[in-house]
């Protein structure tokens, strides 16, 4: 019995320690999701394409949306936070691509030829 109940203990033991150390790491990286720098290195990540251009109308735009991103990640928390499916990616790719490149056409000053 003795045997037995040190290896239940140990196993106990360590299960509690990897529980542990496991939700210390999952806080730390959330921290980390919530950084300005994190979310700066996420934005020109995804959106390296308008940055490398200089689109100031995106990067105005991210400004703008930044600082309400980050309180909701501090806010709610990163785990609480609605899934983004792919549909929805493509759906603000096609924004940014095809209508902000349209409405810049549309307000971009017409020259005119005489």
């Amino acid at each position: 019995w003795t045997f037995a109940a040190v290896l239940s203990g140990s196993s106990i033991a360590g299960a509690a320690g990897v529980y542990l150390f496991g939700n210390y790491q999952l806080q730390d990286k959330a921290k980390e999701m919530a950084s300005d720098a994190f979310l700066e290195a996420l934005f020109h990540r995804i959106y390296v394409r308008e940055v490398a251009d200089g689109d100031q109308f995106v990067q105005s735009l991210w400004h703008r949306v930044r600082l309400q991103l980050r309180s909701a990640i501090e806010t709610i928390g990163v785990g609480n936070l609605p899934k983004v499916s792919a549909g929805d990616v493509r759906q603000l790719d096609a924004i940014v691509d095809d209508e902000c490149a349209a409405l810049r056409r549309r307000a971009a000053p017409q020259s005119r030829t005489k």
